[in-house]
């Protein structure tokens, strides 16, 4: 049942060591006493019941990775949507706060460089948002029901939609660099400095109006991603549970107001009307504000 360590044997990021043992270790603990109490180094208190099914799906299936740096109460830990591919900053969970940071950081240069007509400046834009959504998005598609649980940060596996929706904003960004004109000047004039790149022509009226609407996006899109995650992951969920109950690995009755017991009880989320609704008032609102300057 188990998988190897990592990406690379004794690999090594940022003086991280691969640690999965100790994802074996909690399973194997759930097979041998399923009411027992089980602890993991990373969270507080003892696992839950649908964590319980999680480690055991995660041991199974190799959908979580975890990698430790330090040692005794000082350790610090990084998760992983894949065993395969711990140790590797690209497909690294983050919580919501720092997907939201990386978004607005993006949303900032991408409002700047569109203002100035620059597609030089959309390109790296693109390409950067790419490299950092892209290939996290592709593994929190499958594993974040799992590995965003298991990691304990605060809504990790709400996050996957503005993960996907940072990777799609990184094709529009390519796509806006094919269309506009290069202006690679403009560009180098930009990044001649820190005040460049940052003021741009605008100056600091313009500086301060560019951070305002990045942060309004990036709160906008991070409180989009968790009121559509409440609808769109029961499938998600649901696939995981599935197979859960397909190997056997359901021992104990999941906690109210868990995924998995509301897909045993109602089948879906009997909430996902009113996330929706509140989805598509936000949504309408980030529509209008435009039309209200």
């Amino acid at each position: 049942m188990t998988k190897g360590q990592g990406y690379k044997s004794g690999a090594r990021s940022g003086g991280f060591r691969p640690c999965n043992d100790l994802v074996d270790a909690a399973a194997n603990q759930v097979m041998d006493d399923p009411y027992g109490a089980v602890h993991v180094p990373w969270m507080a208190g003892r696992v839950g019941a649908e964590s319980k099914t999680l480690l055991l799906l995660a041991q199974r299936y190799g959908a979580l990775g975890v990698a430790v740096k330090g040692d005794g109460a000082s350790r610090k830990f990084k998760f992983y949507y894949s065993r395969a591919t711990t140790g590797s900053w690209f497909t690294e969970v983050w919580p919501l706060w720092k997907v939201a940071v990386w978004f607005v950081v993006m949303a900032f240069f991408a409002f700047g460089f569109y203002a100035e007509k620059s597609g030089a400046g959309c390109f790296l834009v693109g390409v950067g948002a790419l490299v950092a959504f892209g290939p996290r998005s592709v593994a929190a598609l499958r594993n974040s029901v799992v590995a965003g649980r298991l990691s304990g940060y605060a809504f990790a596996r709400e996050s996957f939609p503005m993960i996907l929706a940072g990777a799609v904003t990184g094709v529009v960004m390519l796509e806006w660099a094919y269309v506009l004109p290069w202006n690679a000047g403009k560009l180098n004039t930009a990044v001649s400095g820190i005040a460049g790149i940052l003021a741009l022509e605008f100056g600091v009226e313009g500086l301060v109006s560019r951070a305002v609407k990045a942060l309004v996006t990036g709160f906008g899109f991070a409180c989009g991603s968790v009121l559509i995650y409440q609808v769109v992951a029961g499938g998600m969920v649901k696939g995981w549970l599935d197979a859960a109950f397909r190997d056997g690995l359901v021992f104990v009755e999941p906690e109210p107001g868990t995924w998995f017991h509301k897909l045993r009880t109602t089948g879906y989320n009997a909430a996902s009307g009113y996330f929706m609704t509140g989805f598509l008032v936000l949504a309408a609102c980030g529509l209008a504000l435009p039309l209200l300057q």
